[in-house]
């Protein structure tokens, strides 16, 4: 147990509170200054995407940022209310504004990297939120309970060597997550590498299945009352599993009878699924060895003729080409709710080399996805440790 003293935040840091401004206020000019608003507290405060008020706003000197200051969302969604970020020395005085404060530390009591560490822990992080006021739709910051949150505060000294350890695990984990960005990023580099794909033939989406049916969209709202929905059964596959690739599963299911009467919409190993809603045209393959389901009416289905084109090859495309981009945006042109239906996807026109040139770049994709599932668990344990470093550390067993 550590011996170090215990005080209240509020003793050794106090709350800026921001500018508030109007929308028409926002320009540029000799006599403006930037502000930092609630979207700017990232993990890194974003210095990119600001705007600029009339200096003569900020109406006392110290609602200008510090280097040193914790930049931190005051008020924002029940999950992101409290999120902060640190604030380096920045290239011109900059403004705190409206939804943010900066806490800034008396620099004789408190160091200000430990006391950002402190702060962005995961534990203090939990308290932040549980102290907020909620309404329906925003969460505010209660600045005076957290003022009165208890900091065991170490010497200074040993708070300097503590914020450095931070720093340096805090530097691995950024080091990890460029790794897996990179990685990321990696299939579009490689497929716009396939040599001579912009000669391979276009060709209809129709033309690359063997029956019209097999590229379809989900059942109506109709034909799948939520009343069929059960918590066991036969697997319901809607746009949030999609977009994250099938990696989150299903907590919606059907009856084996109602699958048999829907099997018309189902889904099986190797089918494309589409979003057709809202992220419209992100796609997936639906995964091998997973047992045959039913698609979301948002969803769209396109079971290919293997002989003809990949499925891993043809959703990438799908989902990263700018070619079927530019084609998907046209189709939407003038849309009051971007869409896709059965008819304009069976129009869509792909790039469609060999089946050697599919093969070799499904194989690559495999080994990158085989090398990025490796990253991430690296990640989870990374984190997970970096956690735990901290909760040690603010408690004196570091």
């Amino acid at each position: 147990m550590t011996t170090w003293p215990t005080v209240t935040l509020g003793e050794v840091a106090h709350f800026v509170r921001g500018v508030t401004f109007k929308p028409s206020d926002v320009g540029v000019g000799a006599e403006t200054v930037p502000v930092m608003r609630t979207k700017n507290v990232q993990a890194l405060l974003d210095q990119d995407d600001v705007i600029r008020i009339p200096k003569r706003l900020v109406r006392r000197p110290d609602q200008f940022l510090r280097v040193g200051d914790t930049l931190i969302s005051s008020a924002n969604s029940w999950n992101l209310v409290g999120k902060c970020c640190w604030v380096p020395d920045l290239s011109e005085q900059t403004a705190i504004g409206g939804f943010v404060v900066s806490l800034r530390p008396n620099p004789k009591l408190v160091y200000p990297r430990f006391l950002y560490h402190w702060f962005a822990s995961p534990r203090i992080q939990a308290e932040v939120r549980g102290m907020a006021n909620s309404t329906t739709n925003i969460s505010n910051l209660s600045i005076g309970r957290c003022e009165g949150l208890p900091l065991h505060l170490p010497p200074i000294e040993e708070q300097r060597r503590i914020a450095a350890i931070l720093d340096h695990a805090d530097g691995l984990v950024a080091k990890s997550q460029a790794g897996r960005a990179m990685l990321r990023s990696l299939p579009t580099s490689v497929f716009n590498e396939i040599p001579d794909l912009s000669a391979a033939p276009l060709v209809p989406l129709s033309e690359l299945c063997r029956s019209p049916d097999d590229i379809k969209c989900g059942p109506f709202g109709t034909q799948l009352n939520r009343s069929e929905f059960r918590d066991h059964g036969v697997p319901l596959w809607g746009i949030k599993q999609v977009n994250k690739g099938f990696s989150i599963a299903t907590r919606e299911f059907v009856s084996h009878e109602t699958a048999t009467r829907l099997a018309s919409y189902g889904i099986d190993p190797g089918d494309i699924v589409m979003t057709r809603k809202g992220t419209v045209g992100n796609c997936a393959v639906y995964p091998k060895g997973w047992p045959p389901g039913i698609m979301h009416s948002d969803l769209l289905r396109i079971r290919l003729d293997g002989l003809r084109a990949l499925p891993e090859f043809l959703s990438h495309q799908l989902h990263h080409s700018q070619e079927v981009a530019g084609q998907l945006a046209k189709q939407n042109s003038g849309a009051v709710m971007p869409g896709l239906n059965v008819t304009r996807l069976k129009s869509l026109e792909v790039r469609v080399p060999s089946l050697a040139v599919q093969r070799t770049f499904v194989g690559e994709l495999n080994a990158i996805h085989a090398l990025a599932s490796v990253w991430e668990e690296r990640g989870r344990v990374l984190v997970a440790a970096v956690n735990t470093l901290q909760a040690r550390a603010f408690s004196g067993r570091l």
